[in-house]
């Protein structure tokens, strides 16, 4: 099962620095490579990329 929990603030460190983001679902390597504006799904949750970080636009 999924952690009902997860810091977006995560997803702005690795891709201010190229990290990997490792979680129970998979690896994400291509935070970096998001435009402003794009959005990506982590455990159910979309978030939108912004300039310095990761906006929740929609839970499930």
């Amino acid at each position: 099962m999924a952690s009902a929990f997860f810091n977006p603030r995560y997803l702005a460190l690795a891709r201010k620095h190229g990290f990997t983001l490792y979680t129970i679902e998979g690896d994400i390597e291509y935070l970096s490579k998001l435009l402003e504006g794009e959005t990506i799904t982590i455990q159910g949750q979309q978030y939108q990329v912004t300039k310095n970080e990761f906006k929740l636009v929609q839970k499930t």
